[in-house]
């Protein structure tokens, strides 16, 4: 809104476009109208769950047709080792080198993304567009990586079936679960 109400020229063509198209009415509010309640945040904005809910409902076959052009893969941790999840337990990034993307953020239908999901502390599964075999063992490498997509993609929490998963840090390399508290000053 802020940048709507930034000039009144920039307002008033908005307006005169939505008026053309029948969405808004003739109602006689004006620009220093518009302006002045908006920035007296005198109001509360609400959206109905109903309406939320009805939204993200319709999202889902756009979505779901994404992911079913992707080939997808099983892999499994070697004995001994385990994936994490999260409370945000669908990853979806790039594929390669996140920071040549710059800012742009990946979507469920574009090439060179990755989506993972855990499935248990042994099996996640993997859909990319390009190809890949059905089936794969990580190597320990790829399962502490792997946890550390996880991790960086959860919002609050990680799980894991104990302590010994392992991740990497900014700073160093193949931490244990159970040694991340001192890492960041929480010693128990």
């Amino acid at each position: 809104m802020k940048l709507a109400l930034s000039k009144k020229e920039f307002w008033d063509s908005q307006t005169a476009r939505m008026k053309e198209k029948g969405l808004i009415e003739n109602d006689g509010l004006t620009y220093d109208k518009i302006k002045s309640f908006y920035e007296s945040r005198e109001f509360e904005i609400s959206i109905n769950q109903n309406f939320l809910i009805r939204h993200e409902m319709k999202m889902i076959e756009p979505v779901l047709a994404c992911l079913l052009k992707r080939n997808w893969c099983f892999a499994s941790a070697p004995k001994g080792l385990q994936y994490i999840c999260s409370d945000d337990p669908v990853v979806l990034s790039w594929a390669g080198d996140e920071n040549a993307m710059g800012f742009w953020s990946p979507g469920h239908g574009m090439k060179g993304t990755i989506v993972i999901f855990p499935l248990s502390s042994e099996l996640i599964l993997i859909g990319q567009f390009e190809s890949l075999p059905e089936q794969i063992i990580h190597s320990a490498t790829q399962v502490t990586a792997t946890n550390t997509h996880i991790a960086r993609y959860s919002t609050k929490q990680v799980y894991a079936r104990d302590g010994s998963f392992l991740i990497n840090l900014l700073n160093r390399d193949n931490v244990r679960g159970e040694d991340l508290p001192k890492f960041y000053g929480r010693e128990t």
